[in-house]
């Protein structure tokens, strides 16, 4: 549901690639990825940056981006997760440390970050690059300000009411009937099972803009003209 979304909220000039790097990943027009990694849980728990989600997603980052030197590879984490307290962590203020994250991207120190990854990368080469003690630039340009925790996102019968309404405005702004809604929003759930199920990765790609517009219009008039 999530690639569904991102599809219809993708600008003309980008592609979404499913299920090649990340869950899903934006790829603008001068080739830059944002690579999407989704994480919903039908539980209560938290995420934190010890949670095995986060420190798998931050190493697969790591290798994508070939350890923080492909500029223009960034990195997702969306779910519908509330943000969880770190055990034994000694942050500014005593918050999260995703609030953290977040907070040193507005430009807070980035010290007490890069010491608690210390403490929640385990292993892998990502904890022997903090190992190596870079500087506040390398951390924030490499590592930091590349990756964006999007948390309390909606999931279930939000995320679908979100889908609908996305393809309720583009059917107005076509001046189609909204009566269509549903029947679009199967055809584009679909095509976006249809594009991740290709075993070729190249053909794993759609295209940004109003999923075939023409013919919903076409079907727009032949149900008008059937009322």
């Amino acid at each position: 549901m999530e690639t569904a979304v991102a599809w219809l909220n993708l600008s003309e000039t980008d592609s979404l690639l499913i299920e090649i790097f990340e869950d899903f990943d934006v790829e603008s027009d001068s080739g830059g990825i944002e690579q999407t990694q989704v994480k919903h849980s039908a539980s209560d728990r938290t995420l934190t940056l010890a949670s095995k989600d986060s420190r798998d997603a931050l190493e697969s980052f790591w290798a994508t981006s070939r350890e923080g030197e492909v500029a223009d590879v960034s990195l997702v984490v969306h779910t519908n997760m509330k943000i969880g307290t770190e055990s034994a962590a000694n942050l500014p203020g005593g918050v999260t440390g995703i609030a953290y994250w977040h907070a040193v991207n507005a430009g807070a120190d980035a010290a007490p970050l890069k010491d608690l990854l210390l403490t929640t990368q385990q292993s892998g080469k990502l904890r022997s690059w903090l190992e190596s003690n870079p500087d506040e630039d390398a951390l924030r340009s490499r590592l930091i300000a590349r990756v964006r925790w999007r948390t309390s996102q909606p999931s279930g019968a939000a995320q679908n009411a979100l889908l609908a309404e996305l393809i309720t405005g583009r059917l107005t702004a076509l001046e189609l009937p909204v009566g269509l809604a549903s029947r679009v929003s199967a055809q584009i759930i679909e095509r976006v099972f249809a594009v991740a199920s290709e075993t070729d990765p190249a053909l794993r790609r759609l295209r940004g803009g109003w999923p075939d517009a023409e013919d919903q219009r076409g079907r727009g008039e032949n149900h008008q003209g059937s009322v």
